[in-house]
């Protein structure tokens, strides 16, 4: 008698090994997908820039006598905003300017004690460690545009959703009770 007709296939799977940019990105990967993560932190900065522009330019304006406090005041309503959108874009690619503009960013964010001081250790850290500098790195870009196949997966649990979700609606329900005050 010859084979067995209901045995499994005699083929053995060959699993190719990971080249040098693969291995090489699997490594840097949670740290990318942290660095940016900074870049969402700077769009959620825009969004609350122009909502608190909204909010005090049109009560702030006439009690403002200079013209030069006014100009001042409108500059710092529109620059702020368009400065963290850039850092932000430019972050979430990788680039230079992002990674600039992110640790003077962060490097004010410092004196903003205690949530800021916090949030502005973490991005400084991301931004200047070892892995932060290879991942900005030009070589690693090129790595990147190698090897896009390879993705970042979180694993988040349920418990964790739950609180951000209920944090994010009591940090809502408070801004707007602070804008009807």
């Amino acid at each position: 008698m010859g084979e067995n007709p209901y045995a499994p296939p005699a083929v053995e799977k060959v699993l190719a090994e990971d080249t040098a940019e693969e291995t090489i990105r699997r490594a840097n990967i949670k740290h990318e997908t942290s660095i940016k993560s900074i870049g969402l932190l700077n769009y959620l900065g825009v969004i609350f820039g122009v909502l608190g522009a909204l909010r005090t330019l049109p009560s702030s304006l006439p009690a403002l006598t200079d013209s030069a406090q006014r100009a001042g005041h409108l500059a710092g309503a529109i620059l702020l905003p368009v400065i963290l959108f850039i850092a932000g874009y430019s972050i979430r690619r990788l680039g230079r300017t992002g990674q600039i503009l992110n640790l003077i960013i962060y490097g004010l964010t410092l004196f903003v004690f205690p949530a800021g001081t916090i949030i502005g250790l973490i991005a400084l850290y991301f931004l200047l460690s070892k892995k932060g500098r290879t991942v900005f790195s030009t070589p690693y870009k090129e790595i990147v545009k190698n090897t896009p196949h390879i993705r970042y997966r979180r694993t988040t649990s349920k418990v964790a959703w739950i609180i951000l979700i209920v944090f994010l609606l009591f940090f809502v329900s408070g801004f707007f009770w602070l804008v009807n005050q």
